[in-house]
């Protein structure tokens, strides 16, 4: 009996030991892949290296082997299942109340590192933004302001207690604040309409940071109602808005906590026949994060709204799906990363210029490096 278990015990170790091999090879266990945001280690090649001082082909052999042994994503999703089922808890995610996730890098991280930079460093960056509002009007060019806050900002009810804090009022109040006291700066206030519009409807994924399709439609109808009055051609925006509810599968969210059964959610979209979504009109150009849309053919005569740039990132990609871009004749949409880049060389013509910034995107606005000269210095210098 006891050299059954002897024998047993080693062939169990074996069998142990081959499995991953075998998953390696014939894939027979089938689960979805982890998603990572970073592409993954390949096989290093050069031997030569095992000689080298520390042996960096052994270092490297290894980051391979952990990046690609089989079974490793049934692992690490039986692991965070675990967590998740028994603890609540995960590594990368904020689990809310009601299953709400949110970033840690957003809750804990990002907004936190907002609340760590000095009073001066908002001083600094109101005036960059009246310097900014100033030259671009003399420049014959009107500043659009669109701050859009996080998630956990609108649905703090869903955080839980054991996150991060931030003061009352926090960065991004006091910067919502600032804009409020500055009449000049047109502004498209994001929070006022999402709060508005929750009580009606859930206006963010619950699984994903971002907020979806229907709340994105809602704001970009006031942005362009409001361009539309600067404009003088009174409200812009005739799309109906028409809401499906269905099953959300991608949340963002979601994969980062990379569950074995990854939370259902239903959320809400906008139906695809209720908006043109194709209008021909887009340019490619050389550079990917820039975009260009000139009206044309048949869509030309829905255009209302003069020549636009628009700063903004993932968020705004909402606004496109929403079929904004058809009521102007020209957009030009590049990164709001590359704030600093493109500000100096927009497209002749331009008479708006939208900043769409989320509650996060404080960080880079707070830094020196994200401002060029000529919106950092005295103003006058720019007459």
């Amino acid at each position: 009996m006891t050299r059954r278990i002897q024998i047993s015990t080693i062939v169990s170790f074996f069998v142990i030991l081959a499995v991953p091999y075998i998953q390696e090879q014939f894939h027979i266990f089938k689960y979805a892949p982890v998603l990572e945001y970073r592409p993954k280690k390949t096989r290093p090649t050069d031997f030569r290296a095992m000689l080298s001082p520390g042996n960096p082909f052994s270092r490297k052999y290894e980051e391979y082997f952990d990046d690609t042994y089989g079974l490793r994503d049934l692992l690490i999703r039986t692991k965070n299942q675990i967590d998740y089922s028994l603890f609540h808890r995960s590594d990368t995610i904020v689990i809310g109340r009601d299953d709400w996730l949110f970033y840690k890098s957003v809750v804990e991280q990002g907004e936190v590192y907002i609340e760590m930079n000095p009073p001066d460093s908002f001083d600094r960056l109101f005036r960059r933004i009246v310097n900014l509002n100033k030259m671009l009007k003399i420049k014959g060019i009107t500043m659009v302001v669109v701050p859009l806050p996080m998630k956990n900002t609108v649905y703090p009810e869903f955080v839980p207690d054991s996150t991060a804090r931030r003061p009352n009022p926090s960065g991004f109040q006091k910067y919502r604040a600032f804009l409020r006291q500055h009449s000049e700066i047109v502004t498209v206030d994001g929070q006022s309409i999402l709060e508005a519009l929750k009580t009606s409807f859930p206006v963010f994924h619950k699984t994903d940071f971002h907020w979806n399709d229907v709340a994105g439609f809602c704001v970009a109808r006031e942005l362009m109602n409001k361009l539309g009055h600067l404009s003088g051609v009174g409200d812009a925006w005739d799309l109906p808005l028409e809401i499906k509810k269905e099953r959300y599968k991608v949340g963002g969210e979601n994969r980062a906590l990379a569950l074995l059964r990854p939370i259902k959610e239903y959320g809400l979209f906008l139906e695809s026949d209720a908006q043109p979504w194709t209008t021909g009109g887009w340019k490619e150009t050389d550079d990917p994060n820039q975009w260009e849309y000139q009206a044309k053919g048949a869509w030309a005569a829905r255009a209302r709204i003069p020549p636009t740039a628009m700063f903004g990132d993932s968020f705004a990609d909402a606004w496109v799906r929403a079929s904004f871009y058809i009521f102007f004749y020209r957009l030009s949409k590049f990164n709001i990363f590359d704030f600093k880049k493109y500000l100096l060389h927009l497209p002749d013509g331009t008479r708006f210029l939208i900043m769409e910034q989320t509650e996060t995107y404080l960080n880079n606005l707070l830094d020196d490096g994200f401002w060029p000269p000529e919106v950092s210095s005295d103003v006058s210098k720019t007459q």
